[in-house]
């Protein structure tokens, strides 16, 4: 309370913490590694979950487009329900976290890795008091857990067996018709139907959302990543270069030249790794997120088999 009186008695008056962004004093904190590290780990999950779950929006958008109501009650809508109920769990114990004040409650932060983990390997279990986030905690864990396991089956069953009741006698003959229309999209548009081989491909389905739903989640750490890469190397640079030179004790016309030299040399690896080639790599890794995590959600590219043109069949449509 003191040092407070005089502050304010000397015109000083404290400064609160920016309301948004980072607080600028962390660039001098000792532990600012450690804070920069789980601040951007963080938002690279929340950046993550968020694209991708765009995807699945524009997976049901595909599916009201193409009429694949198949597609969107037995993929799409337990695909969003095992996404939101894992990872969009994730991203909100993070705001939550983000948005208490640990500090005013006198609590250590619960670590939201082991969090995540325990809400998996350990289901049904009491919540010890201080690894609770928030009230009713150990009853909403294990039925997102629930729902998560439910949403495998929901998946793999009942398209498979939904084709077979519908496709007997095999695949009906496509016409250009079906085709503008968006029929057959992703399907053989003849032929007999083997239901073993569409039970395989909806098993392939299922596994490669369910284990990419944990890697593509991962492979947004990328984002992470680079941040710490680049800014690592350009506190290095700036560190081992502009001031070396600008503290040393020599000369003042020595000192002008040597941190004009200093300038130069930092300006040009500034330019040539920060803003080339970490531009460029950094870019890479976009275009590998946006093709790999965030399309593999909607887009298939399957098409239909390609009709040369020939004469006698337009003279037969003719005819």
């Amino acid at each position: 309370g003191g040092n407070s009186t005089d502050a304010s008695g000397c015109g000083v008056r404290p400064i609160a913490p920016p309301a948004f962004g980072v607080d600028p004093i962390w660039s001098i904190a000792d532990n600012k590694l450690g804070y920069a590290n789980s601040f951007k780990m963080k938002i690279s999950i929340v950046i993550g979950v968020s694209q991708m779950l765009f995807g699945l929006a524009c997976k049901t958008s595909n599916c009201f487009y193409f009429k694949q109501w198949k597609e969107f009650y037995f993929e799409n809508i337990p695909e969003f329900l095992f996404l939101l109920s894992l990872f969009g769990y994730l991203v909100f114990l993070i705001i939550l976290k983000w948005t208490t004040d640990w500090v005013g409650l006198g609590l250590p932060a619960p670590p939201l890795l082991d969090t995540l983990l325990k809400m998996l390997l350990e289901f049904g279990s009491p919540i010890d008091q201080k690894d609770l986030l928030y009230t009713g905690q150990a009853t909403i864990q294990p039925l997102l857990v629930c729902i998560a396991v439910v949403c495998v089956p929901w998946m793999l069953l009942p398209k498979p067996l939904l084709l077979r009741a519908e496709h007997k006698d095999g695949y009906k003959q496509l016409t250009a018709e079906d085709h503008s229309k968006g029929g057959g999209h992703g399907e053989d548009p003849e032929g007999e139907f083997d239901f073993q081989e569409v039970v395989i491909h909806q098993a392939i389905h299922t596994i490669e959302f369910v284990l990419g739903a944990i890697s593509n989640t991962a492979s947004y750490l990328r984002l992470w990543a680079l941040s710490l890469a680049h800014a690592g190397l350009s506190e290095v640079f700036w560190e081992r270069v502009m001031l070396n030179a600008l503290e040393l004790r020599v000369h003042p016309y020595l000192h002008a030249a040597a941190v004009a030299g200093a300038f130069c040399v930092w300006a040009s690896m500034t330019f040539a790794v920060l803003m080339v080639m970490e531009t460029l790599s950094a870019c890479l890794h976009d275009i590998r997120l946006h093709w790999v995590e965030f399309q593999n959600k909607f887009y298939k590219g399957d098409g239909y088999a390609f009709t040369p043109l020939t004469f006698s069949a337009v003279h037969d449509e003719d005819d």
